[in-house]
């Protein structure tokens, strides 16, 4: 495992999978040579010297966009296999004991310090995406740590952080997140909510900070448990919230009631793909100290249309998913996975067909998991496709799915950012949508059906060790 997102670079570096780039500007610029390489499916990218900053103020961009570095940063071989990259953290989720976070007295985040007056956000080169946006992002690779003021347990989430002016952030959390309902405890004390923002921490804090867990459940103590080890913390002087050791920022303040002060936030180029065409208002984050490293790194974490590769390359959510589907009693499902963004808004299921109707309470099982029922397309196939292949996945939709009677439509949950909800929808808060279930799985009654035409794994590792042929 790597110590801070320093030595995590540092490895990236090691294995091929990161380049230094030299004199862009933050403003549009770094995103767009950041989709350049999205598109290429290239390396992480590490931005310095950016113009109108010091030397050494950087942001790293592209960071999990491949399976490798995925892997990497799950703190496993990056040459794992991505099914078996989700299978091992299928495993850490099931087998999960909560690990809490150890509590230490010096930080390498404290090597300088601003307070009051003294703080100056703008000193950090935070990228303007898009045109489309409505201003510049200093967190979307952030994690924000947040304490329940009655039950005393810290969540950790991915929250966007907005540039307003040198002292002022937006924070954008949809109704119904953990942070959302934390803060609005505070709020109905009459109180402020208190809050610390990490701008760059270690890679393999990310994926819990995205994992939907129980209410009460720190993501500090998954985190610790996946890591094999503690995750270190320091407490923040101003909210005593624990915050990585190791970040590279932190934002400490606090969050006022949106009818005391709020701004509007966005516009923002969203995941789905499209730029929401206005901005809402939102709660900000008064900031009231800021702590940095020595030439700090900024986490830039941004999606983009497809065909460009999305933040996260790996749908590690997606084991969350395939354990809530067994524990429903579903059997026989040999793996889960996801495509188009990292919500697995297209997910496909591979079972071993085992009775009629399995295929399709298959895929409601998954609609009804609680990080899979964000799927709008959901596929379920014979356990003889590769799932973490597109092409094969279609393949079978078309060779195996009769939609006249394999297809089932219906109304489901969808996102405060999908595209296709309609204005008056938004306007009575109707954020519900067309799904559709296929059953591309052959029919248990046919069974004439064609044989698929192949050489064995076996054969074609004979050839490569025959015939000395490179690996593949």
């Amino acid at each position: 495992m790597y110590r801070d997102l320093r030595e995590f670079i540092d490895k990236l570096d090691e294995i091929g999978e990161l380049k230094r780039v030299d004199g862009v500007n933050w403003k549009f610029e770094l995103q767009c040579v950041a989709e350049l390489f999205k598109e290429r499916a290239g390396p992480a990218l590490l931005f310095d010297h950016i113009q109108g900053y010091l030397p050494g103020y950087r942001v790293l961009a592209n960071v999990v966009l491949s399976a490798r570095r995925t892997a990497l940063a799950l703190g496993m071989d990056p040459d794992t296999a991505p099914m078996e990259v989700i299978k091992r953290w299928r495993k850490v989720l099931k087998d999960f004991r909560p690990v809490p976070p150890e509590y230490v007295t010096t930080a390498p985040v404290f090597e300088n310090q601003a307070t009051g007056e003294s703080v100056d956000l703008l000193k950090f080169p935070a990228p303007w995406f898009y045109p489309e946006d409505g201003g510049r992002y200093l967190g979307t690779g952030d994690i924000v740590i947040m304490r329940d003021p009655e039950e005393g347990w810290v969540n950790i989430g991915v929250y966007r952080i907005q540039m307003h002016d040198h002292k002022t952030t937006g924070i954008m959390m949809n109704p119904g997140q953990q942070g959302t309902l934390i803060m609005r405890r505070y709020h109905e004390q009459g109180k402020n909510c208190p809050v610390a923002v990490s701008l760059g921490y270690t890679a393999d804090l990310l994926y819990p900070a995205q994992q939907s867990l129980p209410w009460g459940v720190s993501e500090y103590d998954l985190a610790g448990f996946a890591r094999g080890a503690p995750i270190d913390v320091v407490e923040a002087p101003l909210t005593g919230l624990p915050v990585p050791a190791t970040s590279e920022i932190v934002l400490e303040g606090e969050i006022p009631p949106r009818s005391v002060e709020g701004r509007p936030e966005g516009p923002f180029a969203e995941s789905w793909g499209y730029s929401m065409d206005r901005a809402r208002e939102c709660e900000v984050i008064k900031v009231q100290a800021v702590y940095h490293r020595d030439d700090p790194i900024l986490w830039a974490y941004k999606d983009s249309k497809p065909p460009v590769t999305p933040s996260v390359r790996l749908p590690v959510r997606a084991a969350n998913a395939w354990n809530e589907m067994e524990a429903a009693g579903v059997p026989n499902i040999k793996g889960v996975y996801g495509f188009i963004f990292n919500d697995c808004r297209l997910g496909v299921v591979s079972i071993k067909n085992s009775y009629p109707g399995h295929p399709m309470q298959t895929g409601m099982a998954l609609q009804a998991s609680h990080q899979g029922n964000n799927s709008i397309i959901t596929i379920v196939v014979d356990d003889d496709v590769d799932i973490t292949n597109l092409e094969e996945v279609m393949w079978a939709v078309a060779s195996r799915c009769d939609p006249t009677t394999q297809v089932l439509t219906f109304r489901g949950r969808t996102s405060t950012i999908d595209p296709r909800v309609t204005p008056e929808q938004r306007a009575r808060r109707d954020i519900t949508r067309g799904h559709i279930i296929i059953d591309a799985c052959k029919p248990l009654d046919f069974k004439d059906f064609p044989p698929i035409y192949r050489f064995s794994d076996e054969m074609k590792q004979e050839m490569i060790r025959k015939y000395h042929l490179l690996k593949v």
